[in-house]
């Protein structure tokens, strides 16, 4: 694994069904990754919606090898069980996407591999940013940003 890559971070994590996941289990297609929360009533609904729009724009070949992680900014709130919910809310199709929750550590030292900052405001609420990162094979960053002419220029490059 190249020392760039944020499957690096070997941290415990658990998805929407309750299985003990790490990054690394990622490696080997191209991932995209976006931290949200599921109270979230802004920028997150906007995130899915382009996660879900830029999917639509694939090929099948690509959607086949293309996975979505979620990370969740609220891991005291957003237990397995809600994520579950918020993805069956969303039309989220749990067969190439996945949402994790993890320890504040974990979400922290996640959001810096990846330069994605963000804050809690208070009230279950967070600030954050409305892009996404698409990784490659090895976890390694090869775009960042809401453009998904370009995510997919960069996704086509591989």
């Amino acid at each position: 694994m190249p020392a760039t890559s944020v499957y690096q971070l070997d941290q415990p994590w658990t998805d929407q069904d309750k299985k003990a996941r790490r990054l690394g289990d990622w490696t080997g297609g191209p991932v995209m990754v976006s931290l949200i929360f599921s109270r979230c009533q802004y920028s997150c609904p906007v995130i899915i919606k382009d996660l879900q729009d830029f999917e639509a724009k694939l090929t099948e070949a690509e959607r086949g090898k293309m996975r979505v992680l979620l990370i969740s900014l609220d891991p005291s709130h957003d237990t397995p069980e809600v994520l579950r919910a918020f993805a069956e809310q969303r039309g989220i199709d749990l067969t190439r996407w996945t949402l994790l929750n993890g320890g504040e550590a974990q979400v922290r030292m996640l959001s810096v591999a990846l330069n994605d900052r963000y804050k809690a405001t208070g009230k279950g609420e967070f600030s954050h940013g409305s892009g996404s990162t698409l990784l490659d094979a090895q976890g390694r960053i090869i775009y960042q940003g809401q453009d998904q002419a370009e995510a997919l220029k960069a996704l086509r490059g591989l």
